[in-house]
């Protein structure tokens, strides 16, 4: 876990069939900032880029930055090892990811994996159009078609830790959060969702409120995950991303042995929301 960043998410690149609609449903409806001279990249922080919607044909990647270049090559050298092509991001590929270095990879379900580091910082403060509180990117969920192979891929190589499993839903810990990553067992592979911290409470049911005024499909919540205490809504964006807004008021336990949650409602909410639309977010 000493091998990853303080914000050891770095971005998510998604495609998107109209990736000026995506832009805008991201700036109004939940305050992200379009970055100068980027067609389809977002800001949720002080980094220069947080979100990029890319053409249909691109698969969703999820960027992963580590403290140096040192770490780096130790990950790589352990998934090579292992039989895991590894890529490198060519000059142009970083200049438009906004990292000095990287490389790609793939987990066994399928989703790209790309690991980098230097994130580039914007001197300029993040001021987004709407006062939503979104400071910065919180977690991904990954539907997996065989959780125990992305399991070994995340711990035994990248070095992810085991928080807590909910069923054989797994959390997986990359710095002091409860949870950056959550491995989903799906029929299907890629992003099930991706989440964006929010400062505090009310701004999350402030924004809750916000989504059903202006008729965003919400697919779970406003609920709280039982394992991680982290408050949630989950809601569907118009090219059929699920993305989701939180708060969490504590980091995670450091060292804390994982606990194993029965697969219920309650466990994937405590206090009761039903999700009818994802089904690796619905409990019998």
């Amino acid at each position: 876990m000493n091998g990853f960043s303080d914000r050891p998410l770095a971005y998510v690149r998604l495609p998107a069939r109209a990736p000026e609609a995506a832009v805008r449903f991201a700036e109004e409806m939940f305050g992200l900032e379009r970055v100068e001279g980027a067609d389809f990249a977002l800001r949720a922080d002080e980094r220069r880029q947080s979100l990029v919607f890319c053409g249909q044909d691109m698969a969703p990647a999820v960027g992963v930055e580590f403290a140096d270049e040192a770490a780096l090559a130790g990950v790589v050298e352990r998934l090579r090892a292992a039989g895991n092509a590894c890529e490198a991001l060519d000059a142009q590929a970083c200049a438009s990811r906004r990292i000095r270095q990287g490389l790609v990879t793939r987990a066994p379900s399928g989703g790209v994996i790309e690991l980098v580091v230097r994130v580039e910082i914007s001197a300029r403060r993040f001021y987004p159009g709407r006062d939503s509180g979104v400071c910065g990117l919180s977690a991904v969920g990954l539907r997996s078609r065989d959780v125990a192979r992305d399991l070994a891929f995340w711990t035994d190589l990248v070095g992810a830790e085991i928080s807590d499993r909910v069923g054989d839903i797994v959390y997986l810990r990359l710095d002091r959060a409860h949870h950056r990553i959550a491995l989903y067992p799906s029929e299907g592979d890629g992003l099930l969702y991706v989440g964006f911290a929010v400062r505090t409470h009310d701004d999350l049911m402030r924004n809750a409120y916000f989504l059903q005024e202006q008729q965003v499909r919400i697919v779970h919540g406003p609920g709280c995950e039982a394992a991680s205490g982290r408050m949630f809504v989950r809601f569907l964006a118009p090219d059929g991303q699920v993305f989701a807004l939180d708060f969490s008021e504590a980091d995670d336990v450091p060292g804390r042995r994982p606990r194993q949650f029965a697969l219920d409602r309650y466990a994937l909410c405590a206090w009761g929301s039903r999700c009818a639309d994802l089904p690796e977010l619905a409990a019998a």
